[in-house]
């Protein structure tokens, strides 16, 4: 079973989203709180990351 992307299905009826990126912060609890704030998505970049 495949779900349905949200995000992509809002931006097709011209809604908008909210979204940040999380390459610059080494917490994962840092996706946790875009989460609780209502973000649609979270990018990670995992390119930039210094751990």
């Amino acid at each position: 079973m495949i779900n349905e992307n949200k995000v992509k299905s809002a931006l097709k009826l011209g809604e908008t989203v909210i979204g940040s990126e999380a390459s610059r912060f080494g917490t994962i609890d840092l996706v946790h709180i875009f989460a609780q704030a209502g973000f649609d998505f979270v990018f990670i970049d995992m390119g930039q990351a210094r751990f």
